[in-house]
């Protein structure tokens, strides 16, 4: 096993348990953990295992400049050579799917996670990138962006209901498998005009409840800190708080 990996997996069950870690072949120079203004979490370790000194760490800060890099590498989303969707349009081609274009008028294409935290408002950069949770439409797809790249589902049809809500049908021809995020009935709620605040509301076909979230167009990223969380080894994402979707919704409509 790889040294790193296995003194980091004892710092993280020690955290998680607020029990000491104890080695026959390892010591702690230092194991810190520091809350105050600027940060959410500042952990650090420096540990010492066969004779080499190791170092960790693990901070979550909010950024207040929205200018910042955090916030411009957020709203990037151009495709690199390993996460893009020529796979899936060869397959595509292959199986001869029809792609429709569709007018999706003054829908925004580009959308990032918003999260909420003590009652506020926040972007995140995550620890781990692939964890950047974003959405594409185009005028023929709709792509959930995974950690292994996006996830193309076929559009159907895109419909505006009111001044403010969206519906959005879409196949999927390429999971199609239960428990996994199958958007083929999306409805898109702005519940803020004017930072474009929607409330992403989609379930596959054969499900029977909605699953929900809380989504910006990437030109809205500069209106909101930013939550930002950085490891030099994996760590768990930040964990936020859970909005109360129906409440929302409720407020959205006037009842």
């Amino acid at each position: 096993m790889n040294i790193c990996l296995a003194l980091l997996g004892l710092w993280i069950c020690a955290s998680h348990s607020n029990e000491p870690l104890h080695s026959t072949r390892s010591k702690n120079i230092s194991d810190k953990e520091v809350y105050d203004t600027a940060f959410l979490i500042k952990r650090s370790k420096d540990t010492i295992y066969n004779g080499v000194a190791y170092h960790f760490f693990y901070n979550v800060y909010i950024d207040t400049n929205r200018n910042s890099k955090n916030h411009q590498l957020l709203g990037d989303f151009s495709f690199t050579q390993n996460q893009n969707i020529d796979a899936y349009n060869e397959r595509i081609k292959k199986r001869k799917i029809a792609l429709n274009k569709i007018p999706i008028d003054d829908l925004p294409r580009e959308w990032v996670p918003l999260y909420l935290y003590k009652n506020k408002y926040y972007v995140y950069k995550p620890s781990d990138m692939g964890n950047l949770g974003r959405r594409i439409l185009s005028d023929s797809l709709l792509m959930f962006w995974f950690m292994d790249g996006p996830m193309p589902y076929v559009l159907q049809s895109v419909s505006k209901k009111d001044n403010d809500t969206w519906e959005i049908r879409s196949k999927d021809y390429f999971v199609r498998m239960e428990g996994f995020i199958r958007p083929e009935i999306l409805n898109i709620h702005i519940i803020d005009p004017e930072n474009k605040i929607a409330i992403w509301e989609y379930k596959s076909e054969t499900e029977k409840v909605f699953s929900y979230e809380l989504y910006i167009p990437k030109e809205s990223i500069k209106n909101f800190d930013m939550i930002v969380s950085e490891s030099d080894s994996k760590m768990p994402e930040f964990d936020f708080d859970q909005p109360d979707f129906k409440k929302l919704l409720r407020k959205k409509t006037g009842k």
